[in-house]
């Protein structure tokens, strides 16, 4: 077979084309021994090694565009909203995160950095880098998203001076849940009937601060929460309602605003799809397999339609493509780049 396939007539010679198809088929399936399947089962051919198949992916990743010559190529524009967050992982007993720039309506990742923990330096100058990006591409800041992660917040207030800062309540309501047992009320065997009644309460009153309709009700509901929970005593609503009462001032930024949302629900979104991918970072052997592994996915979440997203309007739409980037029309996106730029992902090792 020739073209984006395995040419059988060079003796057992990859090329260009097959090389990004077997990638991108890795890409969907997230999976080397899945990856090596579909491929031996296209071609009835033993044809794919496991080692060959991380050649390849090393290789590609290499010849690929960084985040920044992405932007500099297709130009994707920015809607002056950015919403900061973070994720975590460990890879052999060593700590390391990845920190997020992106803009929430488009998607669009703006700028990211890995980072050795969650810390007042790495927030500090992964935010300074982020303002000096807008900056140096003269666009004005409309609002900022994030979590209000402790360091996060005063560097946001230090270099988006002036800005509308408008914490996530989607994160506020998701921890919430993680340090109050809501979702076992309904099927839990050990909890009493009071316990689960006052669980529901609690939950009642939480959420009727942060989705008040008004700037005054969430400040009169906030003081009705920590009244009901002076009267029902107990750390786990106490420590969520100490976390909703932290920079609370800041889940009201958005009734100051028109163009502020609230529901910023993306920073959620975003990531729980790149902590399901980073899971796949504890079975590599080389740090530096890290890097391309994030440059390769990071790639593929702007170049790829959402088309799971229950908002119509973003469905079968790519990232980049929300973002007015100026992309040739493609299905392999690795192909694209590969004819646009003229790169070549060969140069790999003998098949074993």
């Amino acid at each position: 077979m020739r073209g984006h396939r395995f040419d059988g007539n060079t003796t057992g010679k990859y090329t260009n084309s097959f090389v990004e198809w077997v990638v991108y088929v890795y890409l969907r399936s997230l999976s080397l021994n899945r990856t090596i399947d579909i491929v031996r089962a296209t071609h009835e051919r033993n044809i794919l090694s496991k080692g060959n198949l991380l050649t390849m992916i090393e290789r590609v990743t290499d010849e690929l565009p960084t985040h920044g010559d992405i932007n500099r190529l297709f130009h994707p524009q920015r809607t002056g909203h950015l919403a900061f967050d973070a994720v975590f992982f460990k890879w052999r007993r060593v700590g390391f995160g990845v920190m997020f720039a992106f803009d929430p309506k488009t998607f669009d990742i703006v700028y990211y950095q890995m980072a050795l923990n969650e810390g007042k330096k790495y927030w500090e100058e992964f935010v300074k880098k982020t303002s000096f990006h807008f900056k140096k591409q003269g666009i004005k800041p409309v609002a900022i998203y994030s979590d209000g992660a402790k360091y996060l917040v005063p560097a946001i207030r230090k270099h988006f001076q002036g800005i509308p800062h408008q914490l996530c309540i989607v994160h506020k309501l998701v921890r919430m849940g993680q340090q109050v047992p809501i979702k076992s009320v309904h099927r839990s065997k050990k909890m009493s009937d009071k316990e689960k009644e006052l669980i529901l309460a609690f939950k009642h009153w939480f959420e009727r601060v942060i989705f008040a309709d008004t700037r005054e009700d969430s400040v009169k509901r906030m003081k009705h929460l920590k009244d009901w929970v002076k009267r029902h005593p107990d750390p786990r609503f106490q420590k969520a309602t100490n976390g909703l009462n932290r920079n609370f001032k800041l889940t009201l930024t958005h009734f100051n605003y028109d163009d502020v949302f609230r529901d910023n629900n993306m920073i959620e979104g975003f990531n729980s799809i790149i902590k399901t991918k980073l899971k796949l970072f504890k079975g590599f052997k080389k740090i530096q397999n890290i890097k391309r592994w994030l440059k390769l996915i990071l790639l593929d979440y702007r170049f790829r339609p959402m088309r799971e997203t229950r908002n119509k309007d973003t469905r079968n739409s790519s990232p980049l493509e929300r973002a007015f980037a100026n992309i040739p029309d493609h299905f392999n996106w690795i192909k694209m780049l590969r004819i646009s730029l003229k790169l070549n992902y060969l140069n790999l090792p003998k098949k074993p």
